[in-house]
């Protein structure tokens, strides 16, 4: 393809914004030490098509003309360059395209490069797409993600198909962990009521329970109404509404009655909306449990509020202390009933309470050696946290990817012989 120079003066913008090509210092300073890898494009007679911020760079380093080529004269690779760069400049794509679109310009540099005889690198190809060298590469590699799963397609934006995508690397990487570790403790992959069933009469000593909140907050997550976005998978297939989840609870707490030894205490975290309240402490008395009146509070750092003058900001939620007899057996020690605890930074389920959260929980209403049960443990942290107090624990878990996390998270409190942090 030839190559033509052109005056910069002579060179119509048209409807481009030259002011929004960003950081144009880096890139004139690439330009002076490595030369223009790539002309820009002109629409005859002097419309241009793609290079404005190669062009930009070259009046910033006075430059009066510049090299380019004319869009009637390029291949379908240069077209393609053109195509990427209008495209991207009007966001005239979907995320996904516009990664794949990047991963085939990269991958058509490269292999006309390779068909001359000379390399291409990233470096390269983020110029002529116009973007920051490091973008780029996360692009690639998103590309590459989305090749393996095309199902990140359906993620909300780049950033959390990124996360979904690592996670989804780290999921397979427990499941082959997972796989060789043989834990002493009960823990199953499964349905909380099946398994349950399967445990003896009065065999448990302590209950902690944090199940669904029937907010639909895995619609939330997913849609992206939450902040977070990225937790693609936060109960499995259980749809957190009322219709599935009372139900569930409910069986739970049936089964919670009759394996927990008399007198033996249950905590059980669940919405603060006043409505969910009444409704929880109607299906622990329909299973025959009873409960103090008034629930505990986690207290938790302040969260977003996005209408700090008009409403308050919630940081805490409410959890029942419930116990199964006329009286419950007491309390290791004196208790307020809040708990202030921070979230882990290093928190790796989207509803993890606190490891320090349930350690206190775990020493007021238990003993050495005695068995701490979750039957929807989620992450593991509960049985973490049982277990480096030296409990027995049992915990159930219907999600696989959740339960391998769990074998995970155990196998590594055995091996640092300390509570994980």
């Amino acid at each position: 393809m030839t190559k033509h120079e052109i005056l910069i003066s002579e060179v119509e913008w048209g409807t481009r914004a030259r002011e929004e090509y960003g950081d144009i210092e880096e890139l004139a300073n690439s330009i002076k030490r490595l030369g223009l890898i790539n002309p820009i494009t002109i629409e005859r007679p002097n419309l241009l098509r793609a290079g404005g911020r190669r062009l930009t760079a070259a009046t910033l380093l006075g430059w009066t003309s510049i090299p380019c080529r004319f869009f009637d004269e390029l291949s379908e690779i240069g077209r393609l360059e053109v195509e990427l760069e209008e495209n991207i400049k009007r966001k005239d794509l979907a995320w996904p395209e516009e990664v794949k679109l990047k991963a085939r310009l990269h991958e058509l540099k490269k292999k006309e490069a390779r068909e001359q005889g000379e390399g291409w690198t990233v470096d390269q190809t983020a110029e002529v797409a116009g973007i920051n060298k490091t973008a780029l590469e996360r692009d690639l590699r998103l590309a590459r993600a989305l090749e393996s799963d095309p199902d990140l397609a359906k993620t909300l934006n780049k950033d959390s198909a990124r996360t979904k995508a690592r996670r989804s690397v780290e999921t397979a990487k427990r499941q082959i962990t997972a796989a060789s570790i043989n834990l002493s403790d009960q823990i199953q992959n499964g349905d909380a009521i099946c398994l349950m069933q399967s445990l003896p009469d009065k065999s448990i000593d302590l209950i902690l329970f944090d199940p669904p909140y029937a907010e639909g907050f895995d619609k939330k997550m997913a849609t992206g109404e939450y902040k977070d976005g990225s937790w693609d998978n936060v109960y499995g297939e259980v749809d957190d509404t009322k219709e599935s989840i009372y139900p569930l609870i409910k069986e739970v707490l049936i089964e919670a009655k009759r394996v927990l030894k008399d007198n033996s205490h249950m905590y059980m975290f669940f919405s603060l909306r006043p409505d969910k309240f009444a409704e929880i402490a109607y299906l622990i008395k329909e299973a025959g449990l009873k409960f103090q009146q008034q629930p505990l509070f986690w207290i938790k750092p302040s969260q977003a509020n996005y209408e700090p003058y008009k409403r308050f900001t919630v940081n805490y939620e409410p959890f029942f202390f419930i116990y199964n007899g006329t009286t419950p057996r007491e309390l290791n020690s004196q208790s307020n009933a809040t708990f202030p605890f921070s979230v882990s930074p290093n928190k790796q389920h989207p509803a993890e309470k606190p490891i320090g959260l349930y350690q206190a929980l775990v020493e007021l209403s238990s003993n050495k050696g005695e068995v701490v049960l979750d039957p929807m443990a989620g992450s593991g942290i509960s049985l973490v946290a049982a277990k480096s107090l030296e409990r027995k624990v049992i915990g159930f878990e219907l999600d696989k990817s959740w339960f391998d996390l769990i074998k995970v998270n155990l196998s590594n409190l055995d091996t640092n012989g300390g509570e994980k942090e």
